[in-house]
């Protein structure tokens, strides 16, 4: 038996997974254009403009590892109960 909250709003599971679909695939490529403008820094010969290029470096494999592990967590298949 499905919770009543699950039944009333189903409908709009459905609409929720584009969405999610969406955020995910923004989040990835928001990711590689971090770690592009963070090995850009990496050519400036300052010690700073290297500490920041290893942050941008840093922040888009998060920003990469979130999108990929939201998309993982939306495309599996929803388990069914055995009636």
């Amino acid at each position: 038996m499905e919770p009543d909250s699950v039944k009333k709003y189903h409908w709009l599971f459905p609409a929720l997974r584009f969405v999610t679909l969406g955020l995910s695939a923004i989040l990835i490529l928001a990711g590689g254009l971090g770690m592009l403008v963070g090995l850009l820094y990496f050519a400036s010969p300052t010690m700073e403009d290297a500490i920041i290029g290893g942050s941008g470096l840093f922040a888009g494999s998060v920003l990469i590892g979130s999108g990929i592990i939201s998309l993982a967590l939306t495309c599996r298949p929803v388990a069914r109960a055995i009636r």
